[in-house]
């Protein structure tokens, strides 16, 4: 039995072909399984020419050790290959504006979907916030206590993964005084 992969990582929606061949007389049938348990071929998952796995728009929930078994009258060989899927970060929940009053903490929420989970960074006027007794991050949310009028301005959440990529919002936040 060859194979080209061993591992592949691939991004979510992509087309994963995991690549497993083998010669025998008689000539064998191929089985997978994934995570140990057999795969029933069909929807997004077939076998084609030559043992190969081919699965269609992979998601977060195919990623998992699959394991290639050639199976003749003889006896059979195996192979395993991790398959990692990745997916790059999306924003999905931010406030375009806030305001607070002076002297009182604010909180600037961001949060992100992504495989792996996305790293939540802020910055200011493209400067990364220094993270301090005044600015903290709790899961992805910007908390600035004492906020003063200085802290007024434009503040960007980014978002960023393994994928390669990256997505970002601005938000725009005005403190009054007391």
């Amino acid at each position: 039995m060859t194979s080209l992969v061993h591992n592949l990582t691939l991004i979510a929606g992509e087309t994963a072909v995991l690549q497993c061949t083998a010669a025998g007389s008689p000539t064998p049938y191929f089985r997978w399984l994934k995570s140990g348990k057999s795969l029933t071929m069909g929807g997004r998952m077939s076998v084609i020419a030559g043992g190969s796995l081919m699965i269609e728009s992979t998601m977060a929930s195919d990623e998992a050790n699959y394991t290639c078994q050639a199976v003749n009258n003889v006896g059979s060989v195996h192979m395993a290959i991790y398959l990692e899927v990745i997916g790059p970060p999306n924003i999905t929940s931010f406030r375009s504006s806030v305001t607070g009053v002076q002297g009182d903490t604010i909180s600037l929420p961001c949060r992100a979907k992504g495989f792996p989970p996305p790293v939540i960074t802020w910055s200011r006027s493209g400067q990364t916030i220094p993270y301090d007794r005044r600015q903290s991050i709790d899961n992805g949310t910007l908390l600035i206590g004492n906020v003063q009028k200085s802290d007024s301005g434009k503040y960007t959440c980014t978002a960023v993964n393994t994928a390669g990529e990256r997505d970002s919002v601005t938000m725009t936040v005005s403190i009054v005084g007391k």
